[in-house]
């Protein structure tokens, strides 16, 4: 079978890891070819290629940014992406039999993407829905106010239903979000809206021994004698940064440290509290590539995640994935529409609470502090991973469903 994957994930190999290269490449391994579209944006400046591989191969043609840019831009280059990737199906995958395309939002905009590919090839369409939007739109603080926020949500929810109703097969994040897309999209057939969550293949791993830790603990300055627990990723509107400044301020003289890398929108701010406040147990880190960070979060006690209490939809943030793989407990300050929490509970692999209220996170750290066993909670993660959140789960998920 030859499967189309459209992404707007940027890799040039299956060898890498993502969470699709693992997920791809249990196609491959079956025996299916697979083509994948992958665009490069153009801050990139690389011309458009095409990597070969064994059962693959990757076209990468460039697209607007989309990634840490202005709203307006940002929304131009949606719009502009569909073009794009229908020229590079085009010319790149021409008249090569497709059987089956899987496509990942966001954007939400590829709804021509799938009509023009299931017009062409015949082919079923798999949709990996890992964001609903313009739904998410509608809690932001945004100029031009309500009139203009309202605007921009009917422009694109009528890319978001041309998407849905030309998809065979949507697969979300977790039951929150398939509950939130059957309830507000009536239209559709329940029995082709699921679950198929966010995936990695684990690799092993062996608990820092205390020579290393003590030695990667110095080199980023961090104490030897407390918990330190990190937060990898954006720091952006998405994560409430300034209640999350106020979370790390209320905790300033609990006995841990909090160690923050990533970039972002709202980096700044952070990186101005710290500067004017000089809070002790804070530390904050530019991003950094992930080898250098998979050794810094493996040398800290528990991870945290962080999102806006205002969202309106589901959110399953990736970076738990990373968290559970390397046998870190999760610290969960999230919205009250996310399932996460309850995740963390059915697991036992980490601490909840909601994000409206800095004194629900300072009473959650405290609660943690007090925790005999963090390694534990750490192997129940690992355990659920490996359960729940797997390559080959999500490719079984798919083939149960579409390959004959």
């Amino acid at each position: 079978m030859n499967v189309l994957f459209v992404t707007l994930k940027d890799f040039t190999s299956l060898e890498s890891r993502n969470l699709y290269t693992g997920f791809l490449k249990c196609f491959v391994d079956d025996g299916h070819e697979v083509f994948i579209i992958s665009p490069i944006e153009k801050r990139n400046k690389t011309s458009d290629n095409t990597v070969y591989g064994n059962g693959y191969t990757i076209y990468k043609p460039h697209v607007g940014n989309i990634t840490d840019t202005p709203f307006i831009k940002k929304g131009i280059s949606i719009l502009n992406i569909s073009s794009s990737i229908k020229k590079c199906i085009d010319v790149n995958i021409g008249k090569t039999k497709i059987d089956l395309m899987i496509i990942t939002v966001p954007p939400v905009t590829y709804g021509s993407v799938v009509k023009f590919v299931k017009k062409r090839f015949k082919c079923k369409v798999y949709l990996f829905l890992k964001d609903i939007w313009p739904a998410s739109f509608l809690d932001l603080k945004i100029s031009g106010g309500d009139f203009f926020k309202k605007l921009v949500f009917c422009f694109f929810r009528i890319y978001e239903k041309m998407l849905y109703k030309n998809s065979d097969y949507i697969g979300c994040l977790s039951q929150a979000n398939v509950d939130y897309i059957c309830k507000h999209n009536k239209y559709l057939n329940p029995s082709k809206v699921h679950i198929n969550p966010n995936v990695i293949s684990p690799v092993d791993y062996e608990e820092v021994d205390k020579v290393a830790l003590i030695s990667i603990r110095e080199k980023y300055g961090l104490p030897i004698d407390r918990k330190c627990f990190i937060y990898g990723g954006t720091m952006g509107i998405g994560q409430n940064v300034p209640h999350v400044i106020k979370c790390l301020d209320i905790c300033k003289n609990l006995p841990c440290c909090f160690v923050l890398v990533g970039k972002g929108v709202q980096f700044d701010l952070v990186k101005k509290y710290v500067e004017k406040e000089k809070p002790q147990n804070v530390k904050l880190l530019s991003f950094m590539p992930k080898e250098e960070y998979d050794l810094l979060m493996r040398s800290c006690d528990a991870g945290i995640v962080f999102l806006r209490y205002s969202a309106q939809t589901a959110n399953i943030p990736s970076r738990i994935l990373s968290y559970m793989e390397y046998g870190l407990p999760i610290l969960s300050c999230t919205d009250p529409v996310t399932d996460l929490n309850d995740i963390i509970l059915e697991g036992k692999f980490g601490y909840g609470c909601l994000s409206d209220d800095p004194l629900k996170f300072k009473k959650m750290i405290i609660d943690a502090l007090k925790e005999d066993d963090f390694s534990k909670l750490g192997k129940n993660g690992r355990e659920y991973l490996e359960s729940h959140y797997t390559s080959d789960i999500s490719y079984r998920i798919i083939k149960n469903r579409i390959i004959k």
